[in-house]
């Protein structure tokens, strides 16, 4: 959700007179706020309307699959579920919303106010509860959607070879919107190129017994089926300039960097 400031946006060839179109009987009704929750609504929203996960909630065989022996005790996922029904019921959303809520809060404090807080943070939380709470026997239907694997490895600049090799999991990208050289455009590559651009490190080099710099370098080796990217701004001039918005262009298709075994079917 957000505010629009009047004179910001136009529909070109649009008329003052055109009637407000009616929502559609499938389109689910929206959230109310439980205080200055718009960053709790717009999760939810993006969550419901990721079909693979909703179609998911949807068949309430979920439910056999609850581990009550998680940290979380089931009761994310049990309270997430009622969510999804009573959005796709177009039903009351008020009191399974403020249960989740609440849920939630008792795990971490930062959401126990009606305050405004961080959108990632509460999808990072989200997202880990219902992982932990539907692992039961195998791996969850949330890490087979959500969690990728990088692989870093690390190069010693004295003797080039390869002296740490480590495979990692994660669930989103956080990238650095720092326009450059006063532009206040950024795409998608620019910051993937940066994220991903091996970096010298100092480094306890075990082939020459001494901590010197070493090169890192870091690549996808399985992509999610859905990738998370959460856009960190970062330079605060930017305000200070004057500079209140920027833009962030998305390519309907793009190449991530990966290890060339990727293509092969070594890595998944």
């Amino acid at each position: 959700q957000r505010e629009e400031q009047s004179g910001t946006a136009s529909v070109s060839g649009a008329s003052q007179s055109q009637p407000t179109p009616e929502p559609s009987k499938d389109m689910p009704q929206g959230l109310r706020s439980l205080g200055n929750t718009c960053y709790m609504n717009s999760i939810i929203q993006c969550l419901y309307n990721t079909s693979t996960l909703t179609s998911y909630f949807l068949d309430d065989s979920w439910r056999n699959r609850i581990n009550k022996n998680s940290e979380y005790g089931g009761e994310v996922v049990a309270a997430y579920g009622d969510v999804v029904r009573q959005l796709h019921a177009r039903g009351n959303t008020y009191y399974t919303m403020r249960n989740l809520k609440t849920i939630l809060g008792e795990h971490d404090e930062m959401f126990q106010g009606r305050e405004q807080q961080d959108a990632h943070d509460l999808l990072s939380l989200l997202l880990h509860a219902l992982d932990r709470d539907l692992q039961w026997q195998s791996q969850s239907h949330i890490a087979d959607l959500f969690i990728g694997t990088h692989q870093s490895s690390i190069v010693c600049l004295e003797t080039g070879k390869e002296i740490s090799s480590l495979k990692e999991l994660f669930s989103s990208l956080t990238l650095a919107v720092d326009p450059q050289n006063g532009n206040d455009i950024c795409t998608l590559k620019e910051l993937l190129e940066r994220y991903y651009t091996p970096h010298n490190i100092q480094w306890e080099c075990p082939a020459c017994h001494t901590t010197h710099p070493c090169l890192r370098t870091t690549h996808i080796y399985r992509l999610p089926q859905i990738l998370v990217i959460h856009l960190s701004k970062v330079n605060q001039s930017w305000k200070q300039n004057g500079a209140q918005t920027w833009k962030f262009k998305f390519p309907a298709e793009f190449e991530f960097p990966m290890l060339p075994d990727y293509y092969s079917g070594t890595g998944r």
